[in-house]
């Protein structure tokens, strides 16, 4: 094997590696008042009021997405911690859709806009 191919299978397997790694983080587990210290403290100081998306429920939790910097951040609260006025199934969220709606953790979560109203 001569040193391209080995420089080639060695970039291949470093790309493979960071692939790897970066989707063994899943989703955040925060109880309502961490996710509202969160959001107050650090989610708002990169992106402003209002970038916390609702993702949907399921049986037991609510999800939630944000972007603070570069990278996409799944949150999920136990469903029995919130009880949201407009609730929708995570298997309703379209292909093309990240949320369904912003919501407003310093307010009870309230519903801020709606993800067709962008």
């Amino acid at each position: 094997m001569n040193v391209q191919t080995k420089f080639k299978m060695f970039i291949l397997a470093t790309f493979l590696l960071a692939l790897f790694l970066a989707g063994c983080g899943g989703p955040s587990i925060m109880i309502k008042s961490e996710l509202q210290a969160w959001y107050r403290d650090d989610l708002s100081r990169y992106s402003g009021a209002g970038k916390l998306g609702y993702t949907g429920t399921d049986a037991d939790f609510h999800y939630f997405i944000a972007r603070p910097v570069d990278d996409f951040i799944i949150i999920k609260m136990p469903k029995e911690q919130l009880k949201l006025n407009d609730p929708r199934g995570t298997s309703e969220l379209g292909k093309h859709e990240i949320f369904f709606y912003l919501v407003d953790p310093a307010h009870e979560f309230r519903k801020i806009r709606d993800l067709s109203h962008l």
